[in-house]
């Protein structure tokens, strides 16, 4: 099989627009000021995070982290999903997840203990004009499937309370 010369400049094209969008992903992700253990355990204490999570710029889904003080988590991300076969419109479905959290190195740990089985990630944690941004620093071995380094993985606010949504389908 062959390939044109203008179906190579179109694959190069959209291999550099790719790279182009991924560096000003990551320095979007990187503004503001990067917090410091204190400021991050100060930040979360009796907060809950109310977040956008994302895998990419297309794909959005929200997101409620509850850190307490015990050192466990619980979190809620509603998912719209179509579902095909049954030919029925989009829903939302509000799947749960728990684990531990801690601050290690100045970063917000996160160890998901029921959906990631076990998988763990670290966060820089970038506030800027009251938003504030969990960006992927290492990935490692045990990381979720989601970790790239330098690009944020939840943007919100931190806001005073529990507001965590009761998972009305867990899937």
């Amino acid at each position: 099989m062959t390939v044109s010369f203008f179906g190579r400049l179109a694959a190069v094209s959209a291999a550099i627009a790719l790279l182009v969008a991924g560096g000003v992903a990551h320095a979007d992700a990187t503004a503001g000021k990067r917090l410091k253990g204190a400021e991050i355990s100060r930040l979360v204490a009796g907060s809950t995070l109310e977040a956008k999570g994302n895998i990419m710029v297309a794909f959005e889904w929200d997101t409620w982290i509850r850190p307490d003080a015990d050192g466990t988590f619980a979190m809620v991300t509603a998912v719209e999903w179509l579902e095909l076969l049954k030919n029925e419109p989009a829903q939302i479905h509000k799947l749960d997840e728990n684990g531990k959290w801690w601050v290690e190195n100045d970063r917000l740990c996160l160890q998901f203990l029921h959906r990631a089985s076990g998988a763990k990630d670290c966060f820089d944690v970038m506030e800027q004009a009251g938003q504030v941004r969990l960006v992927y620093s290492q990935c490692t071995m045990v990381s979720t499937d989601r970790c790239q380094v330098g690009r944020a993985a939840y943007v919100g606010k931190f806001v005073p309370g529990n507001t965590v949504p009761v998972p009305d389908k867990t899937n």
